[in-house]
């Protein structure tokens, strides 16, 4: 009775384990694609800050 027990238990902690490691591959990844998101406007601001600078010289 003790073992069964034990591997129900083994089985529900490697789900939720591999729930887990779903979810958190899912937000590096959303993550990893807001950061590129950020670089692009950084650029874009930076771009257009420095077309706007020249104009005022």
């Amino acid at each position: 009775m003790r073992i069964k027990q034990l591997a129900a238990d083994k089985k529900k902690l490697e789900q939720t384990v591999n729930e887990r490691t779903v979810q958190l591959k899912r937000s590096l990844s959303e993550q990893s694609d807001l950061l590129l998101e950020k670089d692009v406007l950084m650029k874009e601001i930076h771009h257009r800050y420095s077309g706007a600078e020249a104009r005022l010289r």
